[in-house]
């Protein structure tokens, strides 16, 4: 009995102690990464303590299943969760991925960019939905063509959405080039590729394709009858005329090939020293020029006609004539070697030099001197010989042979002749500062370098010349009609319409009666020469070099005096900071219509008293007709006055500002027109 009533007992409690148990709970959170990329079951669930759980991801369309995190980690898809605890499982998800595949034929490379990424992007293999653009890159030389494979097209650069495998292939190709050639009559064009090494001979108009980085070598052929005429285009040359040249294709490019006939104009040839079995020739509307065909002279042909036709355009507009006989020939200009200077062989004369002649017909002619060099041909002035001066020579010529008008036989008219044709020539030319700094101005110097000479003062080819300054004088006088154009005194066709006026006068004195007021515009020429004012200042600059080249080369340039001194006589006195102590006279006395120059400069503020004095009549019983005129430099702010003269004497107080300069100049311009007779004064500063 005892042991049923334990039992009982035992169960009794036993039982009753269970009751009293409770198992725990837990609960299941689930997310999901990207929220797009698909769904986890269960989403959400309370479960009790040991409890087992299956997970199952579910990717949306175009994901992968990647991996579980928080508290669930590893790849398993499903698994099992042991709910040991409240628990958080990310279910994370990532696009499908695609290659994309590219292979280059030919020489190029492309660049890939992502325009839209899709999430979690890589750059190897894309994730779907990536959109990548595709820029096809040829080098140089090559062009791009287009794709192939999964795609056929040829836009570039290519936008394209991912979203499989794909395979492309870029294709590149030789890049090849036009060249449009259009050839004028007269000849034809040789073209040799150095690819090939053969030989294209081109007759008409066309365009080729070459190879991009093709040299080619090209050769203008004229024909019988013509002559090269120069490029346009890719090659750019119409004065130098260089029948070979050679080109690189690089891109689409047009090539002008042009000829010129021999003989463009309408006039009779009649040539006294050879003829067309010896010599080429161009012609223009008025000129022929001639040289020996055994050497390549036909660009510098082309810019002495040029010239000559714009002097003889230019001449006759002025009212100038042409020469007799030239309404029915033309007027010949021959380029020849100087072969007894080492210039070369041909057919003309030796002892040729440079100017006008007169031939046989009675017509003028112009012999140029040139040598065998490639001499280079510029727009802007003419680099042979002086074509402009001597063409205007031919355009004076009816006036000075036929009219007589200041007939070159008399010494004191030539100064005007020669002058008004370096007038001529820097009037219608440009100076350059790289390639033709001085412009034509060689021959002002001379002038002056010699203010006491007479404006018409000449020693070219007399005996009386022994430097080159006193030489070439009256070629460097064209400074004095410069200036007259240059200040609007006179218009620019004075000087042509003078050679057929048909005067009896002399230049100087045909100026004296047809410009107003010549004395005085002299005498203010002279002050403002002096400082070149009122002179363009690219002109004014050009002159100053020209006197500088000449102060340094004086020597080697012939202008030296036998004592070995410079021939100079700019200033007739210098002087700094004091006076003249005691009257003073120039060496070298000044002739008529020219001036003479007395030079101080003061470093401080000073007053001076300048006295003047001058002889009442010349060497020779000329009346003298004196004019003592000032300027004051003050770092090129000019002050001009004068000093008034009584009976060729006068005095004056000024004031010298401190760093100036003040140039006291001499005018003499006696009525007289002709000759060499000195006009002697003296000049006397006093520092107060």
């Amino acid at each position: 009995m005892s042991r049923i009533h334990l039992y009982i007992l035992l169960s009794l409690f036993i039982t009753s102690c269970a009751k009293d148990v409770v198992v725990p709970s837990y609960k299941l959170s689930v997310e999901v990464i990207p929220a797009t990329g698909g769904s986890v079951s269960p989403a959400v669930g309370t479960f009790k303590s040991g409890e087992k759980v299956e997970l199952l991801a579910k990717p949306a369309s175009e994901y992968l299943f990647k991996e579980w995190r928080g508290g669930l980690t590893g790849e398993m898809n499903p698994t099992e969760l042991i709910m040991d605890g409240e628990k958080m499982v990310t279910g994370v998800f990532q696009k499908r991925t695609y290659p994309l595949s590219l292979e280059i034929e030919g020489q190029g490379a492309v660049d890939e960019s992502i325009l839209i990424v899709a999430p979690d992007g890589r750059t190897t293999n894309y994730p779907s939905g990536t959109t990548v653009r595709l820029l096809a890159k040829p080098v140089e030389g090559w062009t791009f063509k287009g794709w192939t494979g999964d795609v056929n097209a040829s836009t570039n650069p290519l936008d394209l959405k991912v979203d499989k495998g794909v395979s492309l292939k870029a294709v590149f190709e030789k890049a090849y080039f036009k060249l449009n050639l259009v050839l004028s009559e007269g000849g034809s064009l040789e073209i040799k590729s150095d690819k090939t090494n053969e030989t294209k001979v081109i007759q008409q108009s066309q365009a080729i394709d070459f190879e991009f980085g093709e040299k080619l070598t090209l050769s203008a052929k004229p024909a019988s009858g013509y002559l090269f005429d120069g490029w346009a285009g890719i090659i750019s040359d119409r004065a130098n005329l260089i029948e070979s040249q050679s080109i690189t294709i690089t891109k689409n490019a047009d090539l002008s090939i042009f000829f010129a006939k021999m003989n463009s104009g309408k006039k009779l040839i009649r040539n006294e020293f050879s003829d067309e079995s010896m010599l080429n020739f161009r012609s223009g509307e008025n000129f022929i020029v001639w040289w020996d065909k055994r050497y390549d002279q036909n660009h510098k042909a082309k810019d002495v006609l040029k010239w000559a036709e714009f002097t003889g355009q230019k001449s006759l507009a002025w009212g100038m004539e042409p020469p007799v006989g030239s309404d029915k020939y033309f007027i010949n200009i021959y380029l020849h070697l100087k072969g007894n200077e080492g210039a070369g062989e041909d057919v003309f004369n030796d002892n040729w030099g440079q100017g006008v002649g007169t031939d046989r017909f009675g017509m003028p002619y112009y012999a140029a001197p040139i040598s065998t060099n490639r001499t280079p041909i510029y727009e802007d002035f003419c680099t042979i010989g002086n074509v402009p001066h001597e063409c205007f020579h031919l355009m004076q010529y009816k006036g000075s042979n036929t009219y007589k008008t200041f007939n070159y036989s008399e010494l004191d008219n030539r100064w005007y002749i020669e002058a008004s044709a370096n007038w001529f020539e820097a009037s219608s030319t440009k100076i350059n500062p790289v390639t033709n700094p001085s412009g034509t101005y060689d021959s002002v110097p001379a002038y002056l370098f010699q203010p006491q000479l007479a404006l018409w003062g000449f020693g070219y080819q007399t005996n009386g010349a022994t430097t080159w300054s006193r030489a070439v004088h009256g070629y460097g006088a064209q400074i004095f009609l410069l200036y007259l154009t240059w200040n609007n005194i006179v218009s620019d066709d004075f000087f042509g319409k003078s050679f057929y006026s048909k005067s009896s006068l002399s230049p100087q004195e045909y100026m004296y009666q047809n410009i107003p007021d010549l004395d005085n515009v002299f005498r203010q020429f002279a002050l403002n020469i002096v400082v070149k004012d009122k002179i363009p200042a690219t002109d004014a600059a050009a002159i100053v070099k020209r006197e500088q080249l000449w102060t340094e080369n004086y020597k080697a340039w012939g202008n030296a005096k036998a004592n070995g001194e410079n021939d100079d006589n700019r200033y007739a006195f210098k002087l700094k900071d004091e006076g003249t102590n005691g009257f003073v006279s120039p060496v070298e006395k000044p002739q008529a219509w020219s001036y003479s120059v007395t030079k101080l400069e003061s470093t401080a503020a000073q007053n001076y008293r300048v006295d003047f004095v001058g002889d009442a009549k010349g060497n020779m019983g000329t009346a003298s007709n004196f004019y003592l005129g000032y300027v004051i430099d003050q770092a090129g702010k000019y002050t001009y006055s004068n000093v008034p003269l009584t009976n060729s004497s006068g005095s004056k107080e000024i004031s010298v500002p401190a760093g100036s300069i003040v140039y006291f100049v001499t005018v003499s311009s006696p009525r007289i027109f002709g000759g060499s007779e000195e006009f002697n004064y003296k000049i006397n500063l006093v520092k107060k």
